[in-house]
């Protein structure tokens, strides 16, 4: 899978299996009106980053803090698909 992401002209960023548990999957990129790059992510999985993977993500990180959905289930990026589905 890893190669037909990279083939597929994705980018992979790696994270531990803490940063797992803590979010840090579940970010979401788009780019904005000036077609620049924005990461929107929970608080929870921001803080699971390192400054370095911050850094390496380029682009503005937009993170909101939402404990009830993460504690649900849910998380940052689900929350921006669910919109864009309806």
């Amino acid at each position: 899978m890893k190669k037909q992401l990279i083939d597929g002209d994705c980018e992979l960023i790696e994270i531990t299996r803490k940063q797992v548990t803590e979010f840090g999957g579940n970010i979401y990129q788009f780019t904005n009106d000036k077609d620049k790059k924005v990461w929107y992510m929970s608080t929870t999985a921001f803080n699971t980053l390192s400054k370095e993977e911050k850094a390496g993500l380029g682009g503005k990180i937009v993170d909101v803090d939402i404990p009830l959905i993460e504690f649900l289930g849910g998380s940052a990026r689900c929350t921006v698909l669910g919109t864009q589905i309806n």
